[in-house]
């Protein structure tokens, strides 16, 4: 029943997107995809490990501004995958009118009046290797970092149908001026991470030269969206970060949940160190909360995160 309906859905969307032309079969070797998205070819790099089980988990990892898709695994998606057992893929941002590599965040003016359809671009990643790789469609993973962090928030909005749980690190809900961000199309478990020592994502954002979104304004829409029990603490005071290190909305909408972590010295930046000893820096940023449990580095944290959060 699961393999028909991912077949329906492959043939439905086959309008807007061709089939992916790697080799699915490939194992323990990464590999670089294409698939053809409303006329654009867009590419993507694919990890399947050899240990690989039935209905395995899908994670994306979403590149920041001026990065592409080999940046997951410099981050340590790779290696994570082949250990924890998880297929790893990395979408590659097309270039703005500046010739940036960028996504089509909530609101990016930098791509003009024609700007990619990168939200089908990532529905398409997903569809083809859940149709390719029997992919358990409750165990769909995005993270992403920086403008990859922006961008893995608007998947949780408009694909949570299809994404289980999100993890933007480093980035927030919306970056300048537009229209209200839509309703969720469906409940996401959120892990948002972020560094009060940020300098070029600011935790309590930014008001020139454009309005970028606070820590507050994330957590509140995803708080809001998943109609969780209302947490009210706040992660801002008059500009800048308030004591509170991490935030959690429990009580929501078919399980999810929304949780948040500050990192204290954390600046823009993917931490690969352990993060559970005080005081904090620039180099090593703390987190009381951070344990064996959670996981202590980033990469750990998030997979854990996504591990306990699948959909029902």
């Amino acid at each position: 029943m699961k393999r028909a309906l991912i077949s329906l859905l492959i043939g439905c969307f086959a309008t807007l997107a061709s089939a992916s032309n790697c080799d699915l079969s490939l194992r323990g070797k990464s590999q670089t995809c294409t698939l053809i998205v409303n006329g654009v070819t867009r590419q993507y790099r694919v990890y399947i490990p050899t240990n690989i089980p039935p209905a395995p988990s899908l994670v994306l990892y979403l590149h920041g501004a001026h990065g592409g898709m080999w940046e997951g695994d410099s981050n340590g998606w790779t290696t994570k995958a082949a250990s924890a057992g998880f297929i790893a893929a990395y979408p590659q941002a097309l270039p703005n009118q500046s010739n940036i590599t960028s996504w089509n965040l909530y609101y990016n003016p930098s791509f003009g009046k024609n700007p990619p359809d990168d939200v089908g671009f990532i529905k398409a990643v997903i569809l083809a290797l859940e149709a390719g790789v029997a992919v358990d469609h409750r165990k769909v993973y995005v993270t992403g970092f920086s403008l990859g962090a922006f961008m893995t928030n608007r998947v949780g909005v408009e694909l949570g149908d299809l994404v289980a749980a999100i993890a933007p690190i480093s980035g927030e809900l919306w970056q300048d001026v537009g229209p209200p961000v839509p309703a969720e199309k469906a409940p996401v478990s959120v892990l948002m991470i972020n560094g009060d020592a940020d300098t070029a994502v600011p935790y309590c954002g930014l008001t020139n030269p454009y309005p970028e979104a606070t820590e507050d304004d994330s957590f509140n829409y995803w708080q809001t969206q998943n109609v969780c029990k209302t947490n009210s603490t706040a992660l801002c005071s008059s500009g800048k970060p308030t004591s509170a290190s991490s935030k959690l909305a429990s009580g929501c909408s078919s399980s999810v949940v929304v949780q948040q972590y500050k990192l204290i010295g954390g600046i823009h930046k993917w931490y690969q160190v352990a993060m559970n000893l005080a005081p904090g820096t620039s180099a090593q940023p703390y987190n009381s909360t951070f344990n064996s449990k959670t996981g202590l580095t980033t990469d750990d944290i998030i997979w854990d995160f996504f591990a306990t959060h699948a959909k029902p």
